[in-house]
């Protein structure tokens, strides 16, 4: 006697597999074990690709400020205090770069004010860093959400002088950038 058993696998209806299994001969217990193996891809799949994913946010993202007197005696604007919160499922680096020069207004206004005189830090002291045209870090970190290791605070200020610094509206476009290293 031949006993012949089928066996259908189910799977999504846009990707089916059949597996056969043939059971021959008497005192058979039945049919044996069958595996189909489909390869699905788009909206049937059983996996996923998980993109690099990056947000960054920045808190302020403008401010303004009036040097006084006791500004221009210190030698610079007083400190701005940005927040930059990340997340990330992977490493991170945010860079920092700016303009040649500052825009300038005024008929007495310095048009050559280089981008280096604005100063950052990741501290509220020392004389910090000088902001360049090229892109420099200034913040790294590791895949996590917006909290502890992932925020920075930074803190920006202007240098002045009595002498380099005319009477003017200034302004200067500051980009940062959150890569992958």
């Amino acid at each position: 006697m031949v006993a012949l058993c089928l066996a259908l696998c189910s799977v999504p209806s846009d990707a089916q597999s059949t597996c056969t299994t043939q059971t021959i001969g008497t005192g058979s217990s039945g049919p044996k074990s069958c595996t189909a193996a489909p390869s699905l891809t788009g909206e049937n799949a059983t996996g996923f690709l998980a993109p690099t994913l990056l947000e960054m946010t920045v808190s302020p993202t403008t401010w303004n400020t009036t040097p006084s007197i006791a500004d221009l005696n210190a030698g610079k604007t007083e400190t701005q205090t940005m927040t930059v919160e990340v997340r990330a499922n992977r490493t991170w680096i945010i860079t920092a770069s700016g303009n040649t020069t500052f825009t300038a207004t005024g008929s007495l206004a310095r048009a050559d004010k280089p981008v280096s005189s604005i100063r950052f830090s990741t501290v509220n002291s020392g004389s910090g860093t000088g902001l360049s045209t090229t892109a420099a870090t200034i913040a790294s970190g590791s895949a996590g959400a917006a909290s502890g290791s992932n925020i920075t605070t930074l803190y920006w200020w202007t240098t002045l002088s009595w002498t380099g610094d005319p009477p003017g509206s200034y302004s200067m476009p500051i980009t940062l950038t959150l890569t992958t290293p």
